[in-house]
Protein backbone atom coordinates (compact mmCIF):
# COMPACT_ATOMS: atom_id res chain seq x y z
CA UNK A 1 0.00 0.00 0.00
CA UNK A 2 1.47 3.22 -1.04
CA UNK A 3 -0.29 5.91 0.19
CA UNK A 4 2.61 9.56 0.36
CA UNK A 5 1.66 12.61 1.16
CA UNK A 6 -1.91 11.44 1.48
CA UNK A 7 -4.02 13.88 3.61
CA UNK A 8 -6.59 11.81 5.49
CA UNK A 9 -8.73 14.59 7.38
CA UNK A 10 -10.69 15.04 9.35
CA UNK A 11 -9.32 12.99 12.04
CA UNK A 12 -9.38 9.23 10.56
CA UNK A 13 -10.49 6.43 12.75
CA UNK A 14 -8.63 3.85 12.01
CA UNK A 15 -8.34 1.74 15.69
CA UNK A 16 -8.01 -1.94 15.09
CA UNK A 17 -6.30 -1.29 11.35
CA UNK A 18 -4.01 -3.65 9.90
CA UNK A 19 -1.79 -1.43 7.70
CA UNK A 20 1.67 -3.36 8.34
CA UNK A 21 3.94 -3.12 5.63
CA UNK A 22 2.31 0.35 4.13
CA UNK A 23 4.08 2.99 3.11
CA UNK A 24 2.51 6.37 4.69
CA UNK A 25 5.46 8.51 3.89
CA UNK A 26 4.82 11.92 4.70
CA UNK A 27 0.98 11.46 5.01
CA UNK A 28 -1.46 13.62 7.50
CA UNK A 29 -2.93 12.33 10.03
CA UNK A 30 -3.11 14.43 12.66
CA UNK A 31 -5.49 13.50 15.54
CA UNK A 32 -6.04 9.98 13.80
CA UNK A 33 -7.33 7.48 16.07
CA UNK A 34 -5.47 4.39 15.43
CA UNK A 35 -5.70 2.69 18.78
CA UNK A 36 -5.27 -1.39 18.62
CA UNK A 37 -3.86 -0.59 15.01
CA UNK A 38 -1.24 -3.23 13.75
CA UNK A 39 1.50 -0.72 12.18
CA UNK A 40 4.56 -3.32 11.94
CA UNK A 41 6.63 -2.43 9.65
CA UNK A 42 4.97 0.40 8.13
CA UNK A 43 6.56 3.85 7.21
CA UNK A 44 5.66 7.32 7.92
CA UNK A 45 8.55 9.28 7.45
CA UNK A 46 7.94 12.84 7.83
CA UNK A 47 3.80 12.01 8.30
CA UNK A 48 1.99 14.58 10.62
CA UNK A 49 0.96 12.71 13.38
CA UNK A 50 0.17 15.60 15.73
CA UNK A 51 -2.10 14.29 18.43
CA UNK A 52 -2.63 11.04 17.12
CA UNK A 53 -3.63 8.41 19.64
CA UNK A 54 -1.79 5.18 18.64
CA UNK A 55 -2.40 3.49 22.25
CA UNK A 56 -1.81 -0.42 22.75
CA UNK A 57 -0.64 -0.35 18.81
CA UNK A 58 1.71 -2.85 17.09
CA UNK A 59 4.11 0.02 15.75
CA UNK A 60 7.05 -2.61 15.98
CA UNK A 61 10.22 -1.84 13.74
CA UNK A 62 8.31 1.18 12.44
CA UNK A 63 10.03 3.97 10.19
CA UNK A 64 8.82 7.52 11.63
CA UNK A 65 11.48 9.19 10.97
CA UNK A 66 11.54 13.28 11.32
CA UNK A 67 7.67 12.69 11.83
CA UNK A 68 5.62 15.02 13.80
CA UNK A 69 4.13 13.15 16.92
CA UNK A 70 3.45 16.57 19.09
CA UNK A 71 0.88 15.18 21.75
CA UNK A 72 0.40 12.13 20.29
CA UNK A 73 -0.51 9.25 22.40
CA UNK A 74 1.29 6.66 22.22
CA UNK A 75 0.20 5.03 26.06
CA UNK A 76 1.20 0.58 26.49
CA UNK A 77 2.11 1.29 22.37
CA UNK A 78 4.68 -1.51 21.42
CA UNK A 79 7.66 0.46 19.25
CA UNK A 80 10.24 -2.24 19.80
CA UNK A 81 13.13 -1.68 16.81
CA UNK A 82 11.19 1.32 16.01
CA UNK A 83 13.34 4.19 13.98
CA UNK A 84 12.00 7.93 15.75
CA UNK A 85 15.32 9.57 14.42
CA UNK A 86 15.03 13.36 14.49
CA UNK A 87 11.02 13.07 15.05
CA UNK A 88 9.31 15.53 17.13
CA UNK A 89 7.42 14.08 19.94
CA UNK A 90 6.90 17.14 22.24
CA UNK A 91 4.79 16.47 24.97
CA UNK A 92 3.95 13.12 23.61
CA UNK A 93 2.61 10.53 26.43
CA UNK A 94 4.33 7.33 25.89
CA UNK A 95 3.89 5.86 29.26
CA UNK A 96 4.64 1.94 29.44
CA UNK A 97 5.34 1.89 26.18
CA UNK A 98 7.79 -0.54 24.82
CA UNK A 99 11.00 0.86 22.91
CA UNK A 100 13.65 -1.68 23.04
CA UNK A 101 16.32 -1.43 20.37
CA UNK A 102 14.47 2.04 19.17
CA UNK A 103 16.74 4.77 17.08
CA UNK A 104 15.01 8.12 19.14
CA UNK A 105 18.74 10.15 18.28
CA UNK A 106 17.94 13.71 17.72
CA UNK A 107 14.32 13.01 18.50
CA UNK A 108 12.56 16.18 20.52
CA UNK A 109 11.27 14.75 23.60
CA UNK A 110 10.42 18.06 25.08
CA UNK A 111 8.17 17.50 28.17
CA UNK A 112 7.25 13.92 26.82
CA UNK A 113 6.28 11.73 29.34
CA UNK A 114 8.44 8.20 29.23
CA UNK A 115 6.71 7.17 32.69
CA UNK A 116 7.37 3.08 33.06
CA UNK A 117 8.16 3.23 29.35
CA UNK A 118 11.17 0.21 28.61
CA UNK A 119 14.10 2.26 27.18
CA UNK A 120 16.36 -1.09 27.28
CA UNK A 121 18.87 -0.34 24.54
CA UNK A 122 17.44 2.54 23.03
CA UNK A 123 19.33 5.17 21.56
CA UNK A 124 18.33 8.76 22.65
CA UNK A 125 21.89 10.09 21.90
CA UNK A 126 21.58 13.67 21.01
CA UNK A 127 17.89 13.90 21.88
CA UNK A 128 16.13 16.83 23.81
CA UNK A 129 14.87 15.00 26.86
CA UNK A 130 14.62 18.99 28.65
CA UNK A 131 10.87 18.70 30.86
CA UNK A 132 10.61 14.82 29.94
CA UNK A 133 9.65 12.47 32.82
CA UNK A 134 11.25 8.92 33.46
CA UNK A 135 9.66 7.85 36.32
CA UNK A 136 10.13 4.16 36.86
CA UNK A 137 11.31 3.79 33.76
CA UNK A 138 13.60 0.66 32.62
CA UNK A 139 16.72 1.15 31.04
CA UNK A 140 19.85 -0.45 30.78
CA UNK A 141 23.72 -0.48 30.18
CA UNK A 142 22.84 -0.61 26.62
CA UNK A 143 20.51 2.75 26.44
CA UNK A 144 22.59 5.62 24.99
CA UNK A 145 21.22 8.41 26.63
CA UNK A 146 22.23 12.24 25.38
CA UNK A 147 25.73 13.30 26.49
CA UNK A 148 25.91 14.72 30.54
CA UNK A 149 21.92 13.65 30.83
CA UNK A 150 21.40 11.87 34.12
CA UNK A 151 18.18 9.61 34.01
CA UNK A 152 18.18 9.15 38.15
CA UNK A 153 17.97 12.88 38.27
Amino acid sequence: MFIMGYDIRPAAKLNKARLGGADLDAAKLAGAILTHADLREVSLRSADLTGADFSDAYLDGVDMRSADLTAALLRFALLDAANLSGATMKGAVLDSASLMDANLSRANLRWADLTEANLCRTNLEGADLSGAWFRRARYDKGTVFPDGFDATK
